[in-house]
């Protein structure tokens, strides 16, 4: 691993175990739902724990339930012990810690010393820093208030190929904060795309989006950010994590309610849809992916699967995935 004080939340590494049924509809009660800037009703910023097999809501007192979601039998296994154990750990409210509740994105920097954090149960982004063994908390910044006062929640966070600016992509839209590369510090974010993008990826020419509905594909220009494709196919329905490949023309993404892999061509014409992957082991309830080079002038694919426990390898030689 390149950066191993940035695994913040390494738990269980491969689930090693079938799935087992999803339980009977119950809420649990999970503490520490920090006090919501915008609905003074709901005591809690965000209670959605990344689980798309549950339904959460707040509750009275600033808890948070979780009830299985009808229909969706995944609920990993996990055995009790893991080859990989985190070397350094940061939680919300160890130690009086802010702005680390309901992670849902890290970016890191190529030399391990800065990464960040989208919160989205904070609605902050923290900067993490890398000292020699020791990890820890930096600033926290929130994304300025939508016009109707309500204040974005950042869902994915993506550094530019130089590494001066971190791209956001929110509940009310894509951003833009210039990065001090020295520091690490960021300045005021300034909207770029209303599209709420719960996942997105950016290369020196193009940036890519999601809104769980639709990718969409941006070129990157002085003035902002410019569309030239999308992809709102049927089965481009819930793809919250995206890849793209080294040389930046190749996007996958990991569909979960589609149980899918998704691969398009990307380029200043658009999105173009090179191939599809369903059936196979790993795909049922994919939820990440990643593209590399295999060195021999194709692609290697990778994709876990939430539903099924497993991890699935896939080559991409042109259109040809298998």
């Amino acid at each position: 691993m390149r950066h191993p004080l940035l695994a913040v939340a390494l738990t269980c590494l491969a689930c090693g175990t079938e799935p087992s049924a999803a339980p009977a509809a119950a809420a649990v009660v999970v503490p520490h739902c920090e006090a919501s800037p915008n609905d003074p009703a709901c005591p809690c910023i965000a209670c959605d724990d990344g689980d798309p097999c549950t339904h959460d809501r707040c509750l009275p007192g600033g808890s948070c339930g979780r009830v299985a979601a009808a229909g969706c039998a995944c609920v990993p296994a996990c055995s009790a012990t893991t080859e990989l154990q985190p070397l350094q750990a940061l939680a919300q409210h160890d130690g009086g810690l802010t702005g680390l509740a309901g992670v849902r994105g890290l970016a890191v920097t190529a030399d391990g010393r800065h990464g960040y954090v989208a919160a989205s149960g904070s609605a902050r982004i923290t900067l993490l820093v890398r000292d020699g063994d020791a990890l820890t908390r930096g600033t926290s910044w929130a994304l300025p208030s939508a016009s109707d006062g309500a204040i974005p929640v950042p869902l994915s966070v993506a550094l530019s190929a130089s590494e001066d600016a971190l791209w956001v992509g929110a509940s009310s839209g894509i951003y833009r904060l210039a990065r001090d590369v020295a520091t690490g510090a960021l300045d005021a974010a300034v909207r770029q795309d209303p599209l709420p993008a719960v996942a997105l990826v950016v290369t020196s020419t193009w940036l890519a989006a999601s809104d769980g509905k639709r990718v969409q594909l941006s070129r990157l220009m002085p003035a902002g950010l410019e569309t030239v494709g999308e992809d709102g196919a049927s089965d481009v329905r819930a793809v919250e994590r995206l890849a793209v490949s080294p040389d930046g023309a190749t996007l996958a993404g990991a569909a979960f309610d589609s149980d899918a892999l998704l691969v398009w061509k990307a380029s200043a014409g658009g999105l173009e849809r090179l191939a599809t992957a369903t059936g196979h082991p790993s795909l049922d309830g994919p939820n990440d992916v990643l593209v590399l080079s295999d060195g021999n002038g194709a692609l290697r694919v990778y994709v876990t699967g939430f539903c099924d426990a497993r991890v699935g390898a896939f080559r991409l030689a042109g259109a040809d995935l298998t």
